[in-house]
């Protein structure tokens, strides 16, 4: 891809995988129907651990609760769910910024000129990877698990760092 300066970018696939955000929603959709069925005939207590203990009226606002809770998480996945069936939805890398797609409908992209990356973390938690972009613009973060596959991740990774590097240098000499 050609970027507005004439100079090559790089795109990167980047959203959530459609089998495992229908998983996800189907479980909290299931929460929210199972917990729902319970809070409607709940007749008893609820004793959590021996430590927390309701009688049947907190039992059942507990349970309404979780219900609401199950819901909301239903609502982020729903989010999830249209990421995943969108066409287009890519990192780009210009050769003067990186353009991050927004997670929620009705906000913009975020671009972040390199000149204003002020660090970059790599994070591992569980078996994902996550890129934290510290900038005078705030923090963002992406995602191994939301690339096409590995290989197109570490490629953006080194590409990022070296553009970043680059941009050090070039504003030390100057």
């Amino acid at each position: 891809m050609i970027g507005q300066d004439g100079c090559s970018a790089v795109q990167y696939q980047y959203k959530p995988k459609p089998g495992g955000v229908f998983a996800a929603t189907g479980v909290f959709l299931l929460g929210t129907l199972f917990m729902g069925y319970v809070a409607n005939t709940n007749r008893a207590g609820l004793i959590i651990n021996h430590l927390i203990r309701f009688d049947a009226d907190g039992a059942t606002a507990f349970y309404w609760v979780m219900t609401v809770l199950c819901s909301g998480m239903i609502a982020v996945g729903l989010n999830g769910i249209r990421l995943a069936l969108m066409k287009t939805r890519c990192i780009l890398l210009s050769p003067t910024e990186i353009e991050i797609p927004a997670k929620w409908p009705g906000f913009g992209n975020t671009a972040i000129p390199f000149r204003a990356i002020t660090g970059l973390e790599l994070e591992v938690v569980k078996s994902s990877r996550i890129i934290t972009i510290t900038s005078n613009l705030g923090r963002t973060q992406f995602s191994q698990r939301f690339f096409d596959d590995e290989a197109s991740f570490e490629d953006c990774l080194i590409r990022l760092h070296n553009a970043v590097e680059a941009t050090r240098q070039r504003v030390q000499e100057a």
